[in-house]
């Protein structure tokens, strides 16, 4: 995802390397919490939540005193759960205070978790976790990445069944890059009663 909105940003090839590399890489500093931690299967209290949320540092210093590598990685690593209204960590920064590329990583990390299955809870379908990240614009995401990630990431992927405003059911058969909410869609049910054979 994360390269993928970087292409759509028209970065030029060394940096989307880069991004890919610091995407990679992002949760390296996770080696450093504990593994049941990491395994919990409920919510952790906010005592676990102050340790998990050292990673971010740990990566980024884990990448500055072991790996030679460079520091538009180190710091998309450290940045990729910082905010544009500050209340991201571990630094606090604000807007424009956020690496790019920490801030392409951020959304592609959230919409991963919320689309994943995890021991307490089901994932998210694309479309629900696309409403979340639009919900959060300007505070949670930069507004002109998440417009890139919507070019790139369809909320409603070909062959998803939706149900359309007046109660009809449809599935989804073709996504547009400039219309991402509004993918051409074939009615399969109208009322409970089959609209004609789906192949």
């Amino acid at each position: 995802i994360s390269m993928s909105i970087g292409a759509y940003m028209n970065m030029n090839r060394l940096t989307l390397n880069k991004l890919g590399i610091a995407a990679f890489l992002h949760d390296l500093g996770k080696l450093y919490i504990p593994k049941e931690l990491l395994n919990k299967p409920g919510k952790l209290t906010l005592h676990e939540m102050e340790i998990m949320k050292t990673h971010a540092r740990e990566g980024y210093l884990h990448l500055t005193n072991k790996i030679q590598i460079s520091d538009d990685i180190r710091t998309a690593v450290l940045d990729h759960h910082e905010r544009p209204d500050g209340t991201g960590y571990p630094l606090g920064k604000k807007s424009s205070e956020i690496s790019r590329m920490g801030s392409i990583i951020s959304i592609a990390d959230v919409y991963d978790a919320l689309t994943s299955d995890r021991p307490y809870r089901s994932g998210k379908s694309p479309s629900e976790a696309i409403e979340y990240i639009m919900a959060k614009v300007n505070s949670q995401f930069s507004e002109k990445i998440v417009n890139a990630f919507l070019k790139k990431i369809a909320p409603y992927p070909v062959g998803t069944l939706v149900e359309l405003s007046n109660n009809t059911t449809g599935i989804v058969m073709v996504n547009y890059t400039d219309a991402v909410l509004r993918p051409k869609v074939k009615v399969i049910m109208e009322y409970d009663e089959k609209v004609e054979p789906y192949v």
